[in-house]
């Protein structure tokens, strides 16, 4: 038999058939012939020899995926299908896009293997690299290539992998600005793109070192009020900047200063109705809390009486003063001056008021045979109302006493004790002073104690100032015309200390250096524990700029602990750039926790208006404040203060008052001249103009 040689390729799918034609030439007779088909050699997707059938098609489970920059790992899936004869494999190969590698991801050349009958999904791990660089989202590409044994790539051969970031940039700085009025400190500012949260800082002394006020605020806040102590700001030097945050931290506005914002700050108060001359202000007293304060206004009165005095007794809610209850004396007669003198109990509950020049004789109100001998009345508060509770007079009233020159509640309110500087001794001394201790006892005010100076001189005016503990367990009595030997006008004070319910003298007081003329004892204050007391000298001479070149009568204020057995000085302060004859001390307050010192200069010259502002010489007699604070014998000036309508002879700070912390001062000026009522008023007095807005010596009381 004869055949045809063929030589042909068969592509194997499922079933093939190979025909072989045979054809034959006659040879009859042949024994059998056989021939063969090689398949060996065949290649494609299927066929003979070791070539797998249907390996399958490789590809990425999807031609894009993100994520997160602080993931850590991103994991690619790869998937076979559509077979998965016989043992395939891949090549896994990144390429940079906008990420590169090693900076932003390690790069990957890897193979990815699959098993025979394996369809399994395989994965391959790019590792990303977590950097804190604020920057956009960025790209790689992962990239299958040179499949095994005849294995096919997928549509999905590319995956485009997204690195997300995690990184941010704190927001731009803010523009803030600083604005304010009546105790309100107010910051304005923009809104920044990508703020979370908005923050005030401050830097209290202008050093550089801001801090935190308050808590964070919302991104929705573009103002806020900033809660402060005018009288202990660093109007100076301090700074507020808004800082804008988020995640990545904060950014600070330029800083702001305080510059010219603290006079609208201030609280500026007149009586209700003004009357010319009235003197509100001559007398003031705040509570602990500094939400009740009482003024006297002791030349004010009703026509028929001129001079009979009143006090007005305000109380304050928030930044809002209440309209003032009116107190008069039960037996208001012309030219008592009721409200000469004033103090109040820490609670605010118990008032005393002094009138000096008050005319009765013992007992009897309406008698008027007695001038000028003097009377103290007090004034109890139940709920908005205040009744008086008591009429006290000397033991011996005398004409020209002036019992109530002075008075001085202690802060529980169960004690008074009343100052006759110009009591005399029967031809012995004129002038020498008395003072007169009251309590409290089953609703009842009764005289317990009667004292005075153990070495009594003439016109040494005891009584002329003094202050009680709390509980009424140490009196302080200043005597400013005390005679030292041939030294005329040292000044004095003295201590008596209680003892169940008696009372005994215990020292007596003067400055380390005694200076002639210098008023020692014209004004003292005491700690509510009695361990810290304050000295005013308003006439001391303290030394000058240059060695041996005094500065004549400045006035001084001397501190001194009382809590370890004998009065120990613990330092002298004196206001920074006082001027001569301004009398630094007239009139001190030590804040009931002992550690605020406030210090009258009635008779400052400066113009200068608000705090933290530089003395001059523009006003005669405008009068000024300071303000100490301290311990021991650590002792700062804090604050130069003014009134906010500094003028000629308005006498600022003829009298002043602190609550117990130092956070609320009242001053007064019983000389101020504007014709307003109420707070906040039309300040600026046209007295030397059309007279529109002018009400002479009506007098304020400003309020920090």
């Amino acid at each position: 038999m004869k055949y045809t040689s063929i030589h042909t390729s068969i592509k194997w799918l499922a079933v093939a058939t190979l025909s072989v034609l045979l054809s034959g030439c006659g040879d009859e007779g042949e024994t059998t012939e056989s021939t063969g088909v090689d398949t060996s050699t065949g290649t494609g997707n299927g066929g003979g020899g070791s070539t797998p059938r249907n390996p399958g098609q490789l590809q990425f489970s999807a031609p894009s995926v993100s994520i997160n920059e602080n993931a850590g790992n991103a994991t690619i899936t790869i998937t076979r299908t559509a077979g998965s004869d016989g043992a395939v494999s891949v090549t896994v190969s990144s390429t940079n896009g906008t990420a590169t590698s090693p900076a932003d991801y390690a790069a990957v050349n890897s193979t990815v293997n699959f098993a025979a009958g394996d369809s399994a999904a395989k994965t391959v791990t790019v590792a990303i690299v977590n950097d804190t660089t604020d920057e956009p989202d960025e790209t790689l590409q992962l990239t299958l290539s040179s499949p095994t044994n005849s294995a096919v790539l997928g549509s999905t051969s590319q995956v485009l992998v997204t690195i997300v970031d995690d990184d941010l940039s704190p927001p731009a700085a803010p523009r803030a600005t600083l604005s304010s009025e009546y105790k309100t400190l107010r910051a304005d500012w923009t809104s920044v793109t990508g703020a979370t949260s908005y923050r005030i800082m401050k830097d209290a002394t202008g050093g550089g070192t801001f801090a935190q006020v308050g808590a964070d605020l919302p991104a929705s806040a573009k103002t806020a009020n900033i809660d402060i102590v005018v009288s202990l700001e660093d109007w100076a030097d301090a700074g507020y900047a808004i800082a804008a945050c988020n995640a990545a931290g904060c950014t600070q506005s330029a800083t702001m200063t305080l510059a010219g914002l603290s006079v609208p700050l201030i609280g500026y108060l007149k009586a209700p109705e003004q009357r010319d001359y009235a003197s509100f202000g001559v007398a003031v007293a705040l509570s602990a809390d500094g939400n009740t304060l009482a003024v006297g206004m002791p030349y004010n009165g009703a026509t028929a009486t001129p001079y009979s005095g009143i006090v007005l007794v305000y109380t304050r809610t928030g930044t809002t003063w209440s309209v003032p209850v009116t107190l008069t004396a039960s037996n208001a007669q012309d030219y008592d001056e009721f409200g000469g003198s004033v103090s109040i109990s820490a609670d605010g509950n118990t008032l005393v008021v002094g009138a000096a020049f008050e005319d009765s004789g013992t007992g009897n109100e309406a008698d008027n045979s007695v001038v000028s001998s003097g009377a103290g009345y007090v004034f109890a508060r139940n709920g908005t109302s205040w009744t008086q509770t008591a009429y006290l007079k000397s033991a011996a009233p005398a004409i020209s006493d002036r019992f109530g020159s002075a008075v001085a509640i202690s802060p529980d309110g169960a004690a008074v004790a009343v100052g006759l500087p110009y009591y005399s001794i029967s031809g012995t001394t004129s002038y020498s002073g008395q003072a007169q201790v009251f309590t409290l006892a089953s609703g009842s005010w009764s005289r317990v104690a009667t004292v005075a100076s153990p070495t009594p001189s003439d016109f040494a005016y005891f009584g002329t100032t003094l202050a009680l503990s709390n509980q009424g367990t140490t009196l302080v009595v200043g005597a400013s015309g005390q005679d030292v030997g041939m030294e005329v006008d040292i000044g004095a004070v003295y201590r008596y200390t209680r003892s169940g319910g008696s009372w005994a003298y215990s020292d007596t007081i003067t400055a380390d250096t005694p200076v002639q003329y210098a008023s020692f004892g014209s004004s003292v204050s005491i700690s509510h524990d009695g361990a810290t007391l304050a000295v005013g000298a308003p006439n001391q001479t303290v030394p000058g700029a240059n060695p041996g070149d005094p500065v004549q009568q400045t006035g001084a204020v001397f501190l001194f602990n009382l809590a370890a057995g004998a009065p120990a000085l613990l330092t002298t302060v004196v206001g920074t750039d006082v001027g001569e004859f301004n009398s630094f001390g007239q009139v001190v307050a030590l804040s009931g926790d002992g550690s605020t010192l406030l210090v009258s200069a009635p008779y400052d010259d400066s113009g200068t208006a608000g705090l933290g502002t530089v003395r001059d010489t523009a006003q005669s007699g405008s009068g000024a404040a300071y303000l100490f604070t301290g311990s021991g014998n650590a002792w700062t000036q804090r604050n130069y203060i003014k009134a906010s309508n500094p003028e000629l002879g308005d006498q600022f700070a003829y009298d002043l008052a602190i609550n117990s912390n130092g956070s609320s001062l009242a001053i007064g000026a019983p000389d101020e001249e504007s014709g307003a009522t109420g707070l906040n008023g039309n300040q600026l007095d046209d007295c030397n103009g059309a007279g529109s807005n002018c009400s002479q010596g009506s007098g304020a009381v400003y309020i920090y």
